[in-house]
């Protein structure tokens, strides 16, 4: 259809959408759609904005809109399949690149996104059609190029890869990624100089592109005037801004160009933090490492050697294919000899290849986290043969006339025990090198993830170890003559005569072109790239040594493999333990730059002092170079380190006299001005700095602040939003920009109808200074969040949370929020200027009972006293916490001021040191009782003065609007301006500065003097707290036998309760309780901490008796109810929480706890009633957040209780209890993968919990990982021994692994434990459904239903029986009954479709539909049942062209559950055929059970097999058995380990012993089906495999092949959900090459067996004329003709399989050439089954 787009409401929207304010076109363009909802381009639009917001999801569900109203619209298919290539739903890209290029094949962006597509898939053939189509369109885009070369690199093609790359360079010269990739091949083929040329290139279009950074330090060696040094230096120094593997890389490079210079220090500090960085990303699995290599020798002992003797392969043609294995540590020379014997005829150099692995692993089936040593028992010599094969067929393909082929996998020295057995003619060559060369050489090189041992000295020392000990256990097991050694010392020193050895070793002729090796242009993938394409040199032995002093952890692993005359002996200065020095090499005397880095090196452990000792004599004798400048810069820093700023600044001027254009040193210097309080000159020094230099983040963000402290809001806050990159806490990575999919909002109008999510970031302080900006925000849009830290979120809740959604934690959906904002980027957007600051206080609220809890106690202890609250001392990781902070001592002199009550707001860890308070203080500390800032903030409420130093406490005092003065440094922040003595921000701040910098005695004696000018009443008769001897020292205490009060004591005693300390803090408590016995809150506190400690009893009572002297404490009463609760006293439990909310109605945390006491009362109502009023109070409350889900989740509401559990999780992402109970939900709702994200993170806190490791096994359980599932259940048994989840989860494993006799047992001791438990009832009857047992099955449903006539799984259960028992209209009335208790059940609805015929007007239609709608809800099994269920309904209704795309996607999620390979598939059925050779099969014929009983039946699944069954199970003298397992488990071989090896793998067993004893074990299993029918059928179609087998187990045996048309056939297979296995029929082109192989395996049955062995049969004969067809089935069998199987229809059998609907029914023929309906959609599986049969021609 076509879209009007000239309506006014479209060109206003166009209008909008071309100014760039898409909020407001997002508005017009829903308006559009309101009007018009087939509106496509207005959804395509949509879908556009959801793009640039990155919100793809979104994007995708409208522009599917805009496709499915527009489907002829190339560029909406175009852009569909573009969003869904980066969503990772590729098969969904390539269907909609597809129909794109079919509408315009012209269209470049159609070709080269489907081109994008196949690549992301692995498709490389398909991709590299696409971009040559791409090209051909248009040749000059440069993009396409590039990605064409890098697919044909992938596929091996370097010479067309090149061609592609160099086109690409050649359009575009500026194409970063072209040029490196470019420059890659270059430098495998050698072609260094291009290949630097190319590097540089890149480095030049894109200088942040550190890939090409670090390839080119490896082309080339750098010069000290090298200007890529400072490129590197630069990036390196910002590296915390860089991706960790960026930053890895900038590390190597940098560290390869230092070390080039010989700045061996500086070069080490690059590498340890590439190093650092690498191994953080992929840290090694030592201990898997270890036990691989103890495995190794533990296996291959002499014993083994000798036991195996006869197996190992003999090979006695010398000429014939032989691989040489370099083995040893990397970069041990290996490169270099590989690339000496690749110069030879006859020799190919491989390079690294993982064959030997794959081929080894592969056949032993070795899991990724097993050992191959396993398996290496049952290894016979047929396995080695093949072992051997299929690695000389792998490897030979890559030069198929050579006789040698060097394989250079160096890890392959753990496989060495098979080469001795499968390749005795293989050469061995252990290159070996000084283990520090060798090792450092390592460490200093940038590998791939895989060589993980080499990113940590301990790790890359140890795997070293463990190399050597594996090499002298082959010396000691194998012949001596097997491997050889070359030392790489030895190499260098005398190539020719090494080469020789080497030659005669392997049997080779000497030919003197190996001393030419560098001339040899093969392709090198190593880091010895460049070092080959050069003559041997010596330069890199010892080169460790210029590290020395770094490496002493790797020096003590290997130094015991090294030349004991070559000791080094390390020396440790004293003053500098962690330091080591080489005594053994001399210290060179210092260069310019050599003091460059001495000066680095020590201002980085901050000995600012040392650096002016090294520089200052040196200094006047420096020149006017770069180098200079730098040394004095360095020492102007050293200066102002220690406080010297005239120095500093003198230092800083001759920085900048020497070099002009030095923007770093004007920034310093800009900062000393400002620290000098010369604030004009400061912000003139910036702005030089970002003169020369404007992209300086920091000299940005220190203009910044200058303008703002010098009142220039309007350019301050632009330039403060450089702080993102520029401050030093985002260097050191404690600040960053939140990672949010919204756009910042940058003070956009209109915003009414939007949402905004505010950010809190920084300190506490900035957090209570610009939360006044938060109901200014409310006023300007429908909703506003605030992102808080969890120590100010209760404050933030009294103050706001009628306003605002309060988190502390970024949410978890971001969908509600249309912007997102940090809080400290407010002002900016707000356009705040001095004059318009919002300096209404208070802003911050206190609920009156919070306020009057510390009012009573300050009036308890300190009736009619000037109360003045005193905070000396900030957070101790602020960057300049030493000049803003006091030490207490400096503060006496202040407290000494009569007639005051000082209360402590100092808060303490429970590590610190606190201060002893002379006794004539008066002195008040509750510090130990103030949680979080809400408790802070309600006790200065109550005070009449607050005295703190510049910290959070300045700004939570005066947005309370409480009397403060601030102690403040002379080099202030830019929030209180300069020099002013108050502030704008809170009016009732004053402000005392120090006059000169560090003068903090002329501020404290100000303070004093003003503190003695206020009238302050006299000292009333409060007696001083009774002081209490400790009898022993708490830790957090200095000195013995302090005196401290009761407060301090219960301060202390409360800290080591937190700390779990509970002896310290029971001691304490009894000495003041001895002191004061009715001291109410030592006994509170007390009675917690024995109930920590396990004395439940005593401490219910210490709660109690505080109680009786203090009944009006909410606090204690809710405290015990929950106690209470625990111990299982439900009924004192409500009763106290009544009496907690009765005495305090504010105190949300009482009304929390009774609410969980009502709720294990099963009083859901009342318990809901009080965690709503909690949550009206505080509507962050974990507690409450948790049990309003609990109480849901038993009221069956599971979606209601995830949304309870998720708002828990918004407040505190890490709560554990929340994230417990949302994975359970999950898990029943299905939705495996979010439950495992949740799951994992609770285990990572407590692996043991049991509920945790259940779910997360019945997660797994869903996504068919069946062994992790166990394991994970396993382990929940483990840890709860009878847990009745987990017994019931496990069995549902065992069943679906085929087990289901386990299964049952495992049941029977659930219902032993809980009879009543109806989920085991119903897996019981699954289980005996599964095993044929379909009476026991039907009572275990019915027990279930005895128990819950409303259990959905026991109504399906019992309909599916009825279904396999023909009782159709039954089955239909149960399942209807299972979909009215759960509507949304797609179970039965399935199952209710495929039971019956869809007409027009089905409800069930209509309802898939809506599910449709809900999909991304769904989990996979899900969506997969309601995918199939509407492609039945489709196809009923004759809608096909509907109905397929259901088909598609429904095998496309089935096919992402299933591990399925063609290769795999072809392989065994190769495999099968090339075993049962003529020959074999006549051998083993005189074996064999002569017994006729069974009847096979048997081919392709949906091909008529249970047509046929069912018309010979309809004979009187035929038990119809169904799809029986007997055959398979019977060819199943169990090894001694208890192993069984499975057919074909077992047919290496077969002997003619075999073969009867198979046919008797067959015969006596079939038995138990029937023990009076003469034939019993077994209509396993897959048994086609085994046909052979068949013939020589059971030679009486009756075997009918059933055949089909193959498109009727396939397509039948892939429109039919499977109950399990058919891997291979849900996908087109699988299903096409598995039919392929059926077919090759039915041609050699023929071949090989007698004729006439076996009946084939053809369903549309059977359909054509039954009584012909039924006749020969009869007469096949051996049995008289019955005329009752012409009516198998009537026939009651239970029937299992897809077909049971069918065979109730007379013979139609509707379904031949139902493939024909569906054509269109068979390409893939048309050209797969075209090389045996077309629909033209039929068979070939």
């Amino acid at each position: 259809m076509t879209n009007n787009t000239t309506t006014p409401l479209w060109q206003q929207a166009k209008q909008l959408l071309v100014a760039g304010h898409t909020s407001e076109a997002q508005v017009i363009l829903q308006k559009i759609l309101e009007q018009d909802s087939a509106d496509a381009e207005a959804w395509h639009e949509l879908g556009l904005l959801a793009v640039a917001s990155n919100d793809l999801n979104r994007a995708f569900q409208m522009i599917a809109n805009a496709v499915k109203n527009e489907p002829n619209n190339y560029l909406f298919h175009r852009n569909l399949g573009e969003i869904s290539r980066r969503l990772g739903q590729l098969n969904q890209a390539i269907l909609c690149g597809r129909a794109a290029c079919q509408l315009a094949p012209n269209d470049w962006d159609a070709q080269y996104n489907l081109g994008l597509a196949y690549g992301d898939n692995l498709d490389y053939a398909n991709a590299i059609l696409h971009y040559r189509k791409a090209i051909k369109i248009n040749p000059n885009q440069t993009q396409a190029w590039n990605n064409l070369g890098a697919v044909l690199e992938k596929k091996g093609d370097q010479a067309g890869a090149l061609n592609a790359y160099e086109k690409a360079t050649a359009r575009n010269p500026q194409h970063a990624e072209a040029q490196n990739n470019q420059g890659s091949i270059y430098h495998q083929l050698g072609r260094l100089k291009e290949a630097s040329a190319s590097f540089e290139a890149a480095v030049l279009s894109r200088p942040e592109f550190i890939e090409a950074h670090y390839n080119l330090s490896l082309v080339k060696t750098y010069r000290a005037d090298d200007p890529h040094i400072v490129s590197l230096q630069q990036a390196f120094a910002n590296r915390h801004m860089l991706a960790p593997e960026v930053r890895v890389q900038c590390g190597f490079a940098l560290g390869k160009a230092l070390d080039d210079l010989g700045q061996f220090s500086a070069s080490f500090e690059a590498y340890e933090d590439a190093n650092r960085t690498q191994y953080a990303l992929h840290p090694m699995d030592e201990k898997s490492s270890v036990a691989l290599i103890d495995s190794v020798i533990n296996t291959f002992t002499k014993d083994y050697f000798d036991q195996k003797k006869s197996d190992r392969l003999i090979n006695t043609d010398k000429h014939s294919k032989t691989p040489i294995f370099i083995v040893g540590m990397p970069r041990s020379g290996t490169t270099l000899l590989e690339q000496i014997l690749a110069t030879l005829p006859g020799v190919y150099g491989a390079g690294e290849l993982t064959d030997l692995h794959d081929a080894i692993n592969q056949h032993l089936g070795v899991s990724a986290r097993g050992f191959f040593t396993a398996s290496v028992d049952q290894i016979t010599k047929a396995d080695l043969e093949k072992i051997a094969k299929n690695y000389i067929k792998r490897v030979w393909k890559l030069s198929p006339k050579s006789q040698f082929i060097s394989d250079k996998m160096l890890a392959n020295f753990i496989y060495i025990g098979l080469i001795y057995q499968m390749f005795p003619n293989a050469k061995i060559i252990n290159a070996m090198r000084d283990p520090m060369d060798a090792c450092f050489s390592c460490y200093s090189r940038f590998f791939n993830e895989t060589m993980d041992f080499v990113y940590d000295q301990g790790t890359l020392g140890r795997y070293y170890q463990r190399y050597r000990r594996l090499m002298q256990h082959w010396r000691e097991v194998l012949p001596e003559d097997f491997i050889i050694d070359l030392q790489y010392e030895d190499m260098v020193e005398n190539v020719e005569a090494q080469a020789r050895r080497v030659l005669d070793f392997i049997g080779l002729e000497w030919n003197p072109r190996c001393l030419e090796f560098y001339k040899n242009d093969r392709l090198v993938k190593t880091a010895s790239i460049s070092q080959v394409r050069k003559p041997v040199y010596k330069s890199s032995i010892a080169r460790w040594k210029h590290f020395a002093q770094h490496l002493r952890p790797l020096y003590e692993l290997v130094k015991a493999y090294r030349d004991p005359n070559d000791e080094i002996v390390f020396d440790v200065p004293s003053e500098a333990p962690d330091a080591f020095k080489l005594a053994v090499i001399p210290t060179p005397l210092p260069s310019t730059q050599s003091l460059v880095d001495q000066c680095i090196a020590l201002q980085g452990k901050g000995e600012h002092a040392s650096v002016l000792n090294l520089l200052d004599s040196k200094l006047n004798q420096l020149g006017t170079d770069a180098v200079a400048a730098n040394l004095w810069h360095l020492h102007g820093i050293s200066c102002y380190r220690l406080n010297q700023f005239e120095k500093a600044r003198a230092s800083y001027n001759k920085a900048v006299s020497a070099q002009p254009q030095f923007a770093t040193a004007y920034n310093s210097l800009g900062f000393l001005l400002q620290d000098m309080g010369l604030m004009l000159e400061a912000e003139a020094a910036f702005e030089r700095a970002l003169t020369i230099a404007p992209d300086l983040a920091i000299a940005r963000l220190n203009l910044g602040m200058a303008q703002l402290k010098l009142g220039n809001f309007a350019d301050g806050w632009e330039n403060y939003e450089a702080r993102w990159i520029g401050s030093a806490e985002s260097l050191m990575d404690t600040l960053n920009r939140p990672q949010c999919p919204m756009p910042q909002w940058n003070g956009e109008p209109d915003t009414a109808l939007m949402s905004l999510l505010v950010i809190t970031e920084q300190g506490f302080g900035d957090t209570f200074q610009f939360a006044r900006y938060l109901p200014l925000l409310a006023e300007r849009f429908k909703k506003v969040g605030f992102v808080c830290s969890e120590p100010t979120a209760r404050l933030m809740e009294w103050s706001f949370a009628h306003q605002i959604a309060l988190f502390t934690h970024l949410p978890l959906d971001y969908s509600p929020w249309d912007w997102q904002i940090s809080l400290m980027s407010v002002p900016r957007a707000l356009k705040t200027r001095v004059e318009n600051i919002p300096s209404q206080t208070p802003y911050l609220s206190i609920p009156a009972p919070a306020k009057s809890h510390w009012f009573d106690r300050l009036n308890q202890v300190a009736p009619s006293q000037f109360k003045v609250g005193i905070a000396w001392a900030g957070r101790k990781a602020h960057q300049y916490d030493g000049r803003r902070s006091l030490n207490f001592e400096q503060l006496l002199p202040l407290l000494e001021t009569p007639h005051v009550t000082w209360v402590s707001l100092q808060k303490w860890a429970p590590s610190d040191i606190q201060p002893i308070i002379p006794p004539h203080i008066d002195w008040i500390d509750w510090t130990g009782e103030l949680i979080d800032f809400a408790d802070t903030a309600a006790l200065v409420s109550n005070l009449d003065l607050v005295i703190s130093v510049d910290s959070s406490m300045i700004h939570l005092v005066g947005s309370v609007n409480q009397p403060i003065w601030m102690l403040n440094r002379f080099d202030s922040e830019w929030r209180w301006f300069d020099g002013k003595n108050e502030s704008p921000w809170y009016p009732s701040l004053k402000i005392f500065n120090q006059p000169a910098f560090g003068d903090w005695a002329s501020v404290l004696a100000d303070a004093a003097q003003a503190l003695h000018a206020i009238p302050k009443p006299k000292r009333s008769n409060r007696h001083a707290p009774k002081p209490i001897t400790a009898r022993q020292q708490p830790p957090t205490m200095e000195a013995p036998a302090n005196i401290m009060s009761v407060s301090q004591a219960l301060q202390i005693a409360s800290q080591h309760q937190v700390a779990g300390e509970l002896v310290q803090a029971e001691q304490l408590l009894q000495q003041v309780l001895k002191a004061e016995p009715r001291n109410v809150h030592a006994l509170h506190l007390l009675g917690l901490v024995t109930y920590q400690a396990g004395q439940v009893s005593v401490a219910l009572n210490l709660i109690r008796q505080a109680l009786e002297y203090s009944p009006q404490e909410a606090l204690f009463e809710s405290n015990l109810a929950e106690m209470c609760r625990q111990q299982g006293l439900i009924e004192e439990s409500v009763k106290r929480g009544q009496r907690a909310i009765e005495i305090d109605p504010s105190m949300a945390s009482a009304y929390s706890n009774l609410g969980i006491a009502l709720y294990d009362a099963k009083q859901f109502e009342q318990a809901a009633l009080m965690h709503e009023k909690a949550l009206s109070i505080n509507p962050n409350l974990l507690h409450s957040l948790n049990n309003m889900g609990s109480i849901e989740r038993a009221n069956g509401d599971k979606v209601s209780a995830m949304h309870w559990y998720r708002k828990a999780l918004n407040v505190n992402a890490n709560y554990l209890e929340s994230m417990t109970n949302l994975g359970a939900v999950l898990v029943e709702q299905e939705l495996a993968e979010e439950a495992i994200l949740y799951l994992m993170k609770v285990l990572e806190s407590y692996p043991t919990s049991p509920e945790a490791l259940c779910n997360l096994g019945l997660c797994y359980l869903t996504l068919d990982k069946l062994d992790q599932a166990c394991s994970l259940l396993e382990r929940s048994l483990q840890n709860r021994p009878n847990y009745p989840e987990a017994m019931v989860g496990l069995s549902r494993a065992f069943q679906e692994l085929e087990r289901c006799p386990e299964a049952i047992s495992l049941l029977e001791k659930v219902l032993a434990i809980d009879p009543k438990k109806v989920e085991a009832w119903c897996q019981l009857g699954a289980n005996q459904t599964e095993m044929g047992k379909s009476s026991l099955a039907r009572e275990a449903f019915e027990q279930a239903l005895a128990i819950d006539p409303k259990s959905v799984d026991a109504l399906n259960g019992v309909a599916h029986l009825d279904v396999e028992a023909g009782e159709f209209e039954r089955a239909k009335v149960l399942f209807a009954e299972a979909i009215s208790i759960d509507p949304k059940n797609l179970a039965a609805r399935f199952h209710l479709i495929q039971a019956e015929k869809v007409v027009q007007g089905d409800d069930s239609v209509n309802v898939l539909e809506t599910m449709l709608s809900e999909e991304k809800t769904l989990s996979t099994d899900k969506k997969i049942s309601l995918h199939y269920g509407l492609g039945k309904a489709y196809d009923d209704l004759k809608q096909y062209d509907q109905a397929f795309p259901h088909f598609l996607e429904g095998a496309r999620l089935k096919r992402g559950q299933m591990q399925f390979s063609s290769d795999a598939d072809a392989n065994q059925t190769q495999g099968i055929i090339d075993w049962f050779t003529p020959e074999r099969y006549a051998s083993l014929s005189s074996g064999g059970f002569s017994d006729a009983t069974p009847v096979f039946v048997l081919g392709m699944p949906r091909s008529g097999t249970t047509l046929t069954e069912q018309i010979l199970a309809s004979h009187p003298l035929v038990h119809g058995a169904g799809e029986l397992k007997t055959l398979m488990e019977v060819m199943n071989v169990k090894q001694p380990s208890g192993q069984g090896i499975g057919f074909p793998t077992s047919l290496q067993y077969v002997t003619p012993e075999t073969v009867s004893q198979w046919g008797q074990n067959y015969v006596s299993l079939l038995r138990e089906h029937s023990d009076d029918a003469l034939r019993i059928t077994d209509k396993m179609p897959i048994n086609y495999l085994a046909l052979g087998m068949i013939s020589l187990i059971l030679p009486k045996a009756t075997i009918i092949h059933v055949q089909r048309n193959p498109l009727d056939t396939c397509l039948s297979c892939f429109t039919c959900l499977f109950n399990r296995h058919q891997e291979a029929t849900y996908n087109l082109s699988e299903l096409g090459r598995h039919y392929v192989n059926y077919i090759r395996i039915m041609q050699h049955w023929r071949n090989i067996l007698p004729a006439g062995r076996f009946l084939e049969v053809r369903y549309e004969d059977i359909v054509a004329d039954t009584e012909v067809q039924a006749r020969r089935l009869i007469e096949a069998a051996g049995l008289p003709w019955d005329a009752g199987c012409l009516d198998f229809h009537k026939n009651k059998r239970a029937i299992r399989t897809a077909s049971v609907k069918q065979v109730r029914q007379p013979i139609y023929q509707s379904s031949l050439d139902r493939w024909k309906r569906y054509e269109k959609f068979l390409g893939p599986l048309l050209d797969e089954i075209a090389v045996i049969w077309t629909p033209e021609s039929g068979w070939k």
